[in-house]
């Protein structure tokens, strides 16, 4: 197995990992979300942007292999650390008095919201960056 194929399948499993708040958001499905969100036209820039800013990443970044590997170990961590955090905001969530249940829910929407708008279009550019910077 060649580093090539070694990033290609490191970067598929972090485009999934951003869209994992994505098909766990309560209430409408995947695409219902998706169709609002691409229906506001600030909201399709910005995903074209952040699209062709993933893709000049991936293209560019081909050449620092060994750094972005590095780059993908620390965003990987930083999300465990997230997931870890999250049983903290439960117990200071109920340590206030709020219900945790009418607050989980509005957090899985936030998160899903964030994983579309951010995470999708950068990891999806960055994916085909690399592909293309590694087929010329």
């Amino acid at each position: 197995m060649n580093l090539t194929t070694i990033l290609k399948i490191g970067l598929i499993f972090l485009v999934l990992i951003g869209l994992i708040p994505v098909t766990h958001a309560q209430g409408e499905g995947l695409t219902e979300l998706v169709s609002e969100l691409m229906s506001n036209t600030n909201t399709l820039i910005a995903f074209i942007i952040q699209f062709i800013l993933g893709l000049s990443l991936g293209y560019y970044s081909t050449k620092v292999i060994k750094h972005i590997i590095a780059l993908i170990g620390i965003v990987i961590i930083g999300i465990l650390l997230n997931v870890w955090q999250l049983g903290g905001v439960e117990e200071f969530v109920t340590r206030t008095g709020l219900e945790w249940s009418k607050v989980y829910p509005l957090l899985q929407s936030i998160i899903a919201a964030f994983g579309i708008l951010t995470i999708l279009p950068i990891g999806l550019g960055f994916f085909i960056g690399v592909i293309i910077a590694t087929r010329r």
